[in-house]
């Protein structure tokens, strides 16, 4: 989808149209940008600015708070789209969707015809616009679908690949972000026809089995296959802080709510993970982040909480604390126990909490130390994520 947060603002407010629209909190406020049109990133404005600083680089933007439930209802339209279809949809994110359409084209016509005729639907049903990329592999059409955005649509035929790819910056490549693009730079490789040509052995010295597999995208040999399971790599919330502070104390309550956040939604989607990642940014706005795997797969507030207390316990405090996120990877599905374990009766305990704070909204029932740093009433309320782990809002919760 193009710019889709501020696209389904524009399409439900008319007048909108033409504008630069930034989702987001109020320019006084301490929230982070979500989403910008087209017309408002022109001046820079980018998902995870802050918003004041979004309002300096635009002063005449309209600003619209984010309705998370409104984005997941088309989110689901769309998705309902592709799946007339094809039965075999991947959903991505929010905003993206892998369509395995083989097995439709006596249907439907060739693959291109039918990326025609979902952005015709996408745009006649939801007055949105979607841009498409086809080709034999997933990553090649998600590099495909943004090369012409808005309202692209890029076929890259079977067998011409290199001849797509070469030309593109090695920052296009899935996987490769900022930190990565600084060594490959350096070591004069700008473009992914110049990765393609790079020894292989070379990037695995660099980079470990993520080199080897960066070579092979480069060359478009991708072997990874359309799955119709969504099955999310990390479900995470975070928040900036009402204060930039070094009281730990201060920040681990807030982890205590992240945690509840993350548990629920696992809970509701009946997926565990491993890895328990902690999340901060500094006053200074430079973020980083720390892992720890666990014994288990979990899905339990408890361990998720203490384990990101752990890491936090283990950074140096060099500046104040602005933001602070919670998420969990390695994820699988739920498989139920024989046996009732004493980390099962504390999931119980959990999931008494979830279904009280879904009936009766965020924050109705609490632990004791949320109550006493006034962190639930102060806070913006993370539970509209819930209904969809598609949602996942890092930069902007």
């Amino acid at each position: 989808m193009d710019a889709f947060f501020a696209s389904v603002e524009i399409a439900d407010f008319p007048e909108l149209q033409g504008r630069p629209v930034i989702v987001g909190g109020d320019p006084g406020t301490r929230s982070v940008v979500c989403a910008a049109s087209y017309e408002a990133k022109i001046f820079g404005i980018k998902a995870g600015m802050p918003v004041r600083q979004a309002a300096m680089l635009c002063p005449n933007a309209v600003f619209q708070r984010p309705r998370y439930r409104r984005y997941i209802e088309a989110s689901e339209k769309l998705i309902s789209i592709l799946r007339d279809f094809s039965p075999r949809v991947e959903v991505y994110s929010i905003d993206e969707a892998f369509v395995e359409v083989t097995g439709s084209q006596r249907i439907f016509g060739p693959a291109p015809e039918i990326g025609r005729l979902v952005k015709e639907r996408v745009r006649t049903e939801t007055n949105l616009t979607v841009s498409v990329g086809c080709s034999a592999s997933r990553v090649i059409s998600k590099i495909a679908s943004d090369i012409e955005k808005p309202d692209g649509l890029v076929v890259v035929e079977p067998g011409s690949e290199r001849e797509f790819l070469d030309p593109l910056a090695v920052e296009k490549m899935i996987g490769i972000g900022p930190k990565t693009q600084i060594v490959l730079n350096a070591q004069g490789i700008f473009t992914l026809g110049d990765l393609a040509q790079c020894n292989e052995y070379k990037l695995h010295r660099m980079f470990g089995k993520v080199g080897r597999t960066l070579w092979l995208l480069s060359n478009g040999y991708d072997f990874s296959d359309v799955s119709g399971i969504f099955l999310p790599k990390t479900v995470s919330n975070s928040t900036t802080l009402d204060r930039n502070t070094t009281d730990l104390e201060h920040v681990s309550a807030h982890l205590l709510l992240l945690s509840h956040c993350v548990g629920m939604r696992m809970r509701a989607k009946n997926i565990a993970g491993s890895t328990v990642v902690l999340r901060v940014r500094w006053a200074d706005m430079h973020s980083f982040t720390r892992n720890q795997k666990i014994p288990f797969p979990t899905d339990i507030d408890e361990d998720i909480y203490y384990t990101a207390l752990d890491l936090l316990r283990g950074i140096k405090i060099e500046q104040p604390i602005r933001l602070v996120g919670v998420g969990v990877t390695n994820i699988e599905q739920v498989t139920a126990p024989h046996l009732m374990t004493e980390a099962q009766r504390t999931k119980r305990l959990d999931q008494a909490m979830d279904a009280i704070e879904l009936k009766w909204g965020g924050g109705a029932i609490t632990r004791a130390k949320l109550r006493l740093y006034n962190i639930v009433e102060s806070a913006s309320n993370p539970f509209i994520l819930l209904d969809s782990l598609k949602c996942e809002m890092e930069e902007a919760s």
